[in-house]
């Protein structure tokens, strides 16, 4: 389960970018990720171990949103983009040419951090 050494990651890096900025102590209240159908990864792995993962750090009680990316592929033939249901077939949809060249459905990235500064975090409202 690769999901927890990229959860560790995940949360390795957020943490170095706070400790990076010279703001004070801040809290990260969520974090957005967009994840494509082909990374290899599992959405709901990794949710699992991102709780686990985020434990005793900046980042604990934190929300992990999660964009979905759908496989989309060049068509030669067309001459445009065509989003597939699956990678079953790499074939365009409307024409049934070969559709080889994956455009999007590869993505593992960090969209946004949500940061606020811990002592307002705790501060009486």
């Amino acid at each position: 389960m690769h999901e927890i050494s990229i959860a560790q990651s995940l949360v390795d890096e957020v943490v170095a970018r706070l400790d990076d900025d010279d703001a004070g102590p801040s809290r990260v209240t969520s974090l957005t990720l967009r994840i494509g159908v082909m990374s290899g990864v599992v959405p709901e792995a990794l949710r699992f171990a991102f709780d686990a993962a985020m434990r005793r750090t900046p980042l604990d009680g934190a929300r992990l949103e999660i964009e979905a990316v759908p496989l989309v592929v060049w068509c030669p033939a067309c001459g445009g983009e065509r989003e597939l249901v699956g990678p079953q077939r790499l074939r365009c949809p409307a024409c049934a040419a070969p559709t080889p060249r994956i455009v999007r459905g590869r993505e593992l990235e960090l969209v946004s951090i949500e940061v606020v500064d811990a002592a307002a975090a705790t501060a009486d409202p």
